[in-house]
């Protein structure tokens, strides 16, 4: 895994930023996980795509906006399945 991977949550919870990707197979995995979660508990995502997967670019940004904040046992799922695929989860 790429230990470059950094996802950001917003202090609100309304808000999750994945940055410095560098290859969108380890976005389309998280997207493929974490979407379902989202929809069913109503978060309504938002999805916004910046940037591209090189490296010398600074890499792909997505920013994923929701209708409310994440609830406790949501963010906690979230944080932990990032981790697993190797992403530095931070709260800002």
């Amino acid at each position: 895994m790429v230990s470059a991977l950094k996802c950001i949550l917003s202090s609100s919870r309304k808000e999750i930023t994945i940055r410095d990707v560098v290859n969108h197979v380890y976005v389309e995995k998280v997207i493929y996980e974490i979407n379902p979660v989202l929809l069913s508990k109503k978060y309504n995502p938002k999805y916004f795509f910046e940037g591209t997967p090189i490296l010398s670019e600074g890499g792909m940004i997505v920013t994923i906006k929701l209708d409310k904040a994440l609830s406790q046992d949501d963010w906690l799922f979230i944080k932990r399945l990032l981790q697993l695929y190797g992403f530095i989860v931070v709260e800002e």
